[in-house]
């Protein structure tokens, strides 16, 4: 007698148990946590709004390396919002907000006393995702 075996199925974002709207927020959000783990940032929350979703995150890393030396400071300065652009999600805008961390560097001779972290999502003073500016790059 054979037995069967379950195949098992790898995860998706797919639900068919939703319908309508949760099931486009769903699979958006599912869409949003893996690109999180792609730019090793922890998801903090998703609040849908009346035009799209906001999107809250925070670094993972502990520490970072300071820009101009290259010494690794664990010591926190301040913590700031970091609002971004993202790529809309089936005809929804999604903004990332960041909360980013500035970090004192303690090597008496380095010029830099305070630095952000760097983030892989977007370059210093851009106000969106590096996928936004190659999508308006390319148009």
């Amino acid at each position: 007698m054979k037995y069967r075996t379950k195949k098992r199925t790898p995860t998706t974002c797919k639900d068919s148990t939703k319908s309508g709207l949760k099931q486009v927020l769903g699979q958006i959000s599912c869409l949003i946590r893996a690109k999180c783990r792609d730019w090793q940032v922890k998801l903090e929350s998703m609040q849908p709004t009346d035009t799209g979703l906001v999107v809250t995150a925070s670094p993972r890393g502990h520490t970072a390396l300071c820009p101009c030396c290259g010494q690794r400071s664990h010591s926190v300065h301040c913590y700031r919002p970091r609002k971004f652009q993202d790529m809309e999600f089936l005809g929804r805008e999604v903004t990332l907000v960041v909360i980013t961390r500035h970090f004192r560097c303690r090597n008496a001779k380095c010029a830099r006393k305070i630095f952000a972290e760097p983030l892989k999502m977007a370059s210093p003073h851009m106000r969106m995702t590096h996928e936004v500016h190659e999508r308006i790059m390319h148009e």
